[in-house]
């Protein structure tokens, strides 16, 4: 089976079913239905033109000095005036969501991770603005003072964060995923050992079912550790990936959980206990949700 038939039939159920509730029932965000209603209106690309996307924008990134060869950060001038303040798309002059407004901001928060021994250190991550690091989360907050936020991914060619974990044996060895599940999906996985300061990536997490043409994943929606760090499991829009090398390198493998081989949509995990673990997903071909 075809991937691009299988995400384009995905899109019109999606896309009628958002039509249906507008006209049933008022107007109704469905975010489902606005991405299938999306790539109606401007095709689907394949994962690997998101591919190809996303490393023109590393290139433009190094070309105009966003970043160096040792990926190191970008420092962030301190915004005066609020304790909270946009964290970006500075350059957006406009955004548009059914309406056009002209607001900038990062998009949904997608993961918020709190350092196990400074609570000082927390990182958040956006569905289009990145991820964002501070060293002083505990600062007072008042009306022209607060926590200072970096940017800490902006080297790496999208903004649209998909999930992030921290290894529970190194607070700074750090796992990212890119592509938001709603908006923009992109390839993409990254790795760093000193707490974003740089990155090593993007890895590719794709694999077969039998039966089907391989598959890339273009969204990671949760990144699970186990107790030693060494198992790593991540959900993603074509399936449940497994590492036994912490989430690093490309040693990624395409779990085959399904009794009837389909294709899975998974949406999340999390380890119960020692190697037990439970995940939900979406049937690739009839949509039923599992776990």
């Amino acid at each position: 089976m075809k991937r691009g038939g299988f995400v384009l039939l995905l899109a019109l159920v999606w896309a009628g079913a958002a039509v249906r509730a507008e006209i049933e029932g008022g107007v109704a965000d469905d975010p489902r239905g606005r991405q299938a209603a999306r790539a109606i209106e401007e095709g689907v690309r394949t994962s690997e033109d998101r591919l190809r996307i996303l490393e023109t924008a590393r290139l433009e990134a190094r070309r105009w000095g966003l970043s160096n060869a040792a990926e190191g950060p970008v420092q962030a001038a301190r915004a005066p005036g609020n304790a909270w303040v946009n964290l970006g798309p500075s350059s957006a002059n406009f955004e548009t969501n059914g309406v056009t407004y002209h607001k900038v901001d990062s998009g949904r928060p997608r993961t918020i991770l709190v350092h196990p021994t400074n609570p000082d250190v927390v990182y958040l991550a956006t569905s289009g603005g990145g991820v964002w690091k501070t060293f002083d989360a505990t600062a007072a907050i008042d009306a022209t003072n607060g926590p200072h936020w970096m940017p800490i991914t902006e080297t790496l060619g999208s903004l649209s964060i998909g999930a992030i974990a921290m290894s529970p044996g190194n607070p700074d060895s750090l796992l990212l995923g890119l592509g938001d599940p709603f908006d923009v999906q992109v390839p993409g996985f990254f790795h760093s050992d000193d707490g974003g300061a740089t990155w090593q990536g993007p890895v590719v997490l794709s694999g077969t079912y039998p039966g089907f043409l391989p598959l890339t994943a273009t969204s990671v929606r949760e990144i699970a550790y186990d107790a030693t760090g060494d198992v790593v499991l991540a959900a993603t829009d074509v399936g449940l990936f497994r590492s036994v090398e912490g989430g690093v390198g490309t040693g990624w493998s395409l779990l085959d959980v399904d009794v009837a081989h389909n294709p899975q949509i998974f949406w999340s995990v999390a380890r119960v206990g020692e190697q037990v673990w439970v995940a939900t997903s979406q049937d690739g071909i009839d949509g039923s949700g599992k776990v």
